[in-house]
């Protein structure tokens, strides 16, 4: 079952591959790269500002919405854990979920708090971001709909509606909760914190009972998270309107709107860091918005490039924590050794 995974895996990333190799043809490699050489050194720099704003954007989130639980948060500790988290969300199959299970990890290690409690604030900082691309893709919606976009409209209220529906099931957070940590192996790291007299569900509903109090009497921490969430999304539509304004393209609010919508959509397709996905998705809408290819592409480049440089930075916190620790303890189920500091 595993052999036939990982080459489903491997499949899916040679398909992938060819097809980005096929649209940059269709583009043509030339001209890709000649409108990526049209960035000056400080407009790049300037992209990438903005994605170190995004970055400390996500961990002052963090920080606000942990502060009524006692997290101290310190920076350098919070730093290696949301570079890890990228780490990990990048490269495994589901990109917006697999690393979350690792940051909590690193954090519930530096805050010497409860794993499981820190996994369901991760939940709700999730929940959070949910409800402001909520907010971001059904104003979307309706803009659409009032300039006689019907289809589009349609569609993009249907997935808030879709959305709406997720954060319902998540606010049953007893089951679904005990079902996320099985699902990606949390309940090994989980069962440390277990003494024998006491149950993994036990404890994940002691801990939920903490999460529901928050929604109940702390509700301020999180609408100010779906603020910032909101912002993150706002920022990373500048960085868009940053590049094509730089390739000569002022694009209104709207067009900017829909080609931050398909990347996000994008980043659910089952690659490594939507390989493939991100790529298409681009074409799709720029084409759609009678935008050249190979300003698509050029985009889409400098986008992952961004994230590359993250991804490189982050393996020097995550590898450590992955031979030590994480994969002695899933696969192995014998006591692992204690990882050196990075």
């Amino acid at each position: 079952m595993k052999s036939k995974k990982i080459f489903l895996f491997f499949i899916s990333i040679f398909l992938s591959l060819v097809f980005v190799i096929y649209l940059f043809y269709q583009a043509g490699f030339k001209k890709v790269f000649k409108i990526l050489f049209l960035l000056s050194w400080w407009q790049m720099l300037a992209v990438f500002l903005i994605e170190i704003l995004i970055f400390l954007l996500l961990i002052k989130k963090w920080q606000i919405l942990t502060r009524p639980y006692g997290y101290k948060n310190r920076i350098k500790k919070l730093i290696p854990a949301f570079l890890g988290k990228r780490v990990i969300s990048y490269l495994t199959p589901i990109m917006y979920v697999g690393g979350e299970g690792f940051k909590a990890y690193l954090i519930k290690k530096s805050e010497e708090k409860s794993f499981i409690q820190t996994f369901g604030l991760i939940i709700v900082d999730r929940i959070a971001e949910g409800i402001a691309l909520l907010f971001f893709l059904a104003l979307g919606g309706i803009i659409s709909l009032l300039a006689g976009a019907y289809i589009l409209g349609f569609f993009l209220i249907l997935i808030s509606l879709g959305l709406i529906i997720l954060i319902i099931v998540f606010s049953r957070l007893p089951n679904i909760f005990y079902l996320l940590i099985k699902i990606f192996k949390f309940h090994k790291i989980a069962k440390q914190e277990i003494n024998e007299h006491r149950t993994l569900q036990e404890k994940i509903d002691e801990e939920i009972n903490l999460i529901k109090d928050f929604f109940q009497k702390r509700r301020k921490y999180f609408n100010l998270d779906v603020l910032l969430s909101f912002f993150y999304i706002l920022f990373a539509c500048s960085q868009i309107y940053l590049l094509m304004s730089f390739w000569g393209h002022r694009l209104y609010f709207f067009k900017i709107y829909l080609i931050r919508t398909f990347g996000i959509l994008a980043g659910l397709v089952p690659t490594p860091g939507s390989l493939g996905g991100f790529e298409g998705a681009m074409a799709f809408i720029f084409m759609t918005l009678n935008l050249n290819l190979e300003h698509a592409l050029s985009l889409s480049l400098v986008i992952r490039f961004i994230q590359l440089i993250f991804v490189a930075i982050g393996i020097f916190f995550v590898i450590p924590y992955l031979t030590k620790f994480i994969i002695p303890l899933i696969f192995r189920n014998n006591k692992p050794e204690k990882p050196t500091n990075s």
